[in-house]
């Protein structure tokens, strides 16, 4: 083990804990974007709508959480992909 692998694990926990609480208050799915965390999923949820917004009309409601999720989804994907790579 190296000298900073505990402080490397606490702050990808706490990159997960801010994603997720993050998604989530936008109204997204928490564990679409958990994996996400760092710069590149921390931009594109600056940049996302909110699902949630006063007067919206339900169904944009919906059509804006899938498709903040499927963003989410293939962020962590490529996240998971590229410390696979990474560690081979």
């Amino acid at each position: 083990m190296g000298e900073y692998d505990g402080i490397r694990l606490l702050v990808f926990l706490l990159s997960i804990v801010i994603s997720f609480v993050w998604a989530r208050s936008k109204g997204f799915n928490g564990f679409a974007w958990a994996l996400s965390g760092g710069l590149i999923g921390w931009i594109f949820l600056a940049f996302l709508m909110p699902a949630k917004e006063p007067k919206c009309p339900p169904e944009l409601i919906d059509k804006r959480a899938k498709r903040a999720n499927i963003i989410g989804v293939c962020i962590s994907i490529l996240a998971i992909l590229g410390f696979i790579l990474r560690s081979v």
